[in-house]
């Protein structure tokens, strides 16, 4: 398990890195033991600061938090609980990490698993973060808060319907997108599309609206432990 701020210094003084089982299984209720509070305030609070820790396992990557460490919040799969950030600085501070960040280009799964096998013989290498899909740009959608949208997890599924209409379930990744404006609108959920130009081009012809499509490579990157 390992904690770095995102686009961060490798050097940074808040890095940590845990190898000791027990000292990872004792953390890791930590993190959410914290009240409860409301999701949307936690992800607003959660754009001001942003520091990842991820749990790996074989090099695979397992669980990820989002913590604010100026406000004191974590987020972990859509909920957000309060959390005291001095934990990870005592954590920093008896477990220094130092690493290397590798961001790398794709244009195929296949390609991504090839380099991905490559580094699984350097002892240095951690973890990737390669998303489940390689796209090459994105879209926007908003769907309506209404009676048949009442929560985002509505929202999405129906989002997902339409998609599949188009496309198979592997072939896109849905994100929220998340900033004051996104966060405020009481009319709309706004999601972000990554995927290929043809699956853009299908869903615009299906009658969907969306918003204008924008490039933007897959870019994966590779943690290598330097210290």
């Amino acid at each position: 398990m390992f904690g770095v701020m995102q686009q961060g210094d490798p050097k940074d003084r808040m890095n940590f890195i845990l190898d000791n089982p027990d000292d990872i299984k004792h953390f890791i209720p930590l993190l959410t033991a914290g009240a409860e509070v409301n999701a949307n305030q936690g992800r607003l609070l959660l754009l001001r600061a942003f520091y990842l820790i991820t749990l790996v396992d074989d090099n695979e990557q397992l669980a990820t938090w989002q913590v604010n460490l100026e406000d004191n919040y974590v987020l972990y799969k859509g909920r957000a609980y309060t959390f005291d950030a001095k934990q990870i600085r005592q954590l920093a501070k008896d477990n220094r990490f130092k690493y290397k960040a590798k961001f790398v280009r794709f244009s195929s799964k296949e390609e991504a698993n090839s380099y991905l096998k490559k580094q699984l013989l350097d002892r240095s290498f951690i973890v990737a973060d390669i998303p489940p899909v390689i796209y090459d740009g994105n879209f926007q959608v908003r769907v309506s808060r209404n009676n048949l949208h009442p929560h985002s997890r509505a929202a999405i599924d129906s989002l997902k319907k339409r998609l599949e209409r188009v496309t198979p379930q592997n072939t896109y990744i849905i994100n929220y997108v998340l900033n004051q404006s996104t966060m405020r609108d009481r009319n709309y959920y706004t999601f972000l599309v990554r995927c290929n130009k043809e699956v853009f081009e299908s869903f615009s012809a299906a009658g969907n609206k969306a918003g204008k499509w924008r490039k933007e490579p897959t870019e994966t990157v590779f943690f290598y432990r330097t210290h």
